[in-house]
């Protein structure tokens, strides 16, 4: 049986024979669950594999608003010549997410529904049945909607650096004052 369980608290123990024990304190709402659990690992004679799983905080509106404000402000500081689109596929690239693959060049068009963006950045060679075969290495950029809050974070601050470095102010931007003091909450703890 596969469950999922919440942990909140976890330690370790030593019997006197020196075996060490994981224990784990079972959240409320997961009791249920840690009972059938137990109860099928000692009818099995199997083997039992645990996976740890950290969640993670996904990104927040307050973020997500905050983000398009800094690129709307981006693009007007250009003068209008990129859209906040535009500019958000070159922020992606530069301090987003990003997943690479190395594959037939045919294959990596394959890719293109399944992330934001994807680029062929290098050639490179596979071994197929011992056989040298022509690759590519592909980027594959993952949108922001998909970003917990550390990764959403970190792009924000990227934008603020480009910003700063185009001599914009953004935190001076009244359309932005109250989105920074929501999204600040979150800087502390990354």
């Amino acid at each position: 049986m596969i469950g999922l369980l919440h942990i909140d608290k976890t330690g370790l123990r030593t019997d006197d024979d020196g075996n060490l024990y994981v224990i784990a304190r079972i959240k409320p709402e997961s009791r249920y669950n840690a009972k059938v659990i137990l109860q099928d690992i000692k009818q099995s004679d199997k083997d039992v594999t645990v996976t740890f799983d950290f969640k993670k905080n996904h990104r927040t509106l307050d973020q997500n608003a905050l983000l398009w404000a800094l690129l709307t402000i981006y693009a007007n500081a250009l003068g209008g010549d990129q859209t906040p689109e535009e500019i958000y596929y070159k922020m992606l690239d530069r301090y987003g997410v990003a997943k690479f693959f190395v594959m037939e060049e045919a294959a990596a068009s394959e890719l293109k529904g399944l992330f934001k963006d994807t680029k062929i950045i290098d050639d490179a060679v596979v071994m197929r049945q011992g056989k040298r075969t022509p690759a590519k290495l592909v980027k594959c950029i993952v949108g922001s909607s998909n970003y917990d809050t550390g990764e959403m974070t970190k792009l924000i601050d990227g934008v603020f650096d480009d910003l700063a470095a185009l001599g914009v102010d953004a935190h001076a931007s009244r359309e932005v004052s109250e989105y920074w003091q929501e999204w600040s909450k979150y800087k502390g703890g990354f």
